[in-house]
């Protein structure tokens, strides 16, 4: 069953319209973000507000500075606090089988994202063991391999299809 962590009147309004248009059998958990609920370990938008911006500023520093002089500055910023980033979860995979520990979630393929797409700026992200292992891993589910097929990802062009 999924679930659903909300607070009346925040975006997660549209997630809870779209799982009542689907019929989607899910159960509903508020989060008091009034009272800061939303910064422990148990919520892992820290992808989307840590990892995510970095890699926008690498990729396209022009809609972050105007200056062409500065965006190679930006990029390069940018791109030294992904690889940190990448790190970090490197380190907080070590002895865990997915991000939130033994239970796969949607933030372990949110991750694969970031995994890859780290070579684009010639990250040596295959380093990073915990990581990779976390990716091999996904590789090997069905569902995320049919989807990864579908959308012609390079991640499978350097893994042996099994």
């Amino acid at each position: 069953m999924l679930t659903l962590y909300y607070f009346p009147g925040a975006c997660s309004m549209a997630s809870h319209a779209a799982l009542e248009e689907a019929g989607a059998d899910y159960e509903r958990v508020a989060v008091n973000l009034r009272g800061g609920e939303q910064n422990g370990e148990a919520f892992l938008t820290w992808i989307s507000c840590a990892v995510d911006p970095l890699f926008r500023r690498a990729a396209r520093p022009e809609r972050f500075v105007t200056d062409e002089a500065a965006r190679p500055a930006v990029a390069d910023a940018a791109k030294v606090a992904y690889w940190a980033k990448c790190r970090e979860i490197d380190t907080h995979l070590q002895g865990k089988t997915w991000m939130m520990g033994d239970q796969f979630t949607v933030c372990d393929p949110y991750a694969l994202v970031y995994y890859g797409w780290a070579p684009r700026f010639g990250l040596p992200v295959a380093e990073l063991t915990a990581f990779t292992a976390m990716k091999d891993r996904l590789l090997e589910r069905p569902a995320v391999r049919r989807v990864l097929e579908r959308e012609e990802n390079p991640l499978l062009k350097t893994t042996p299809v099994t």
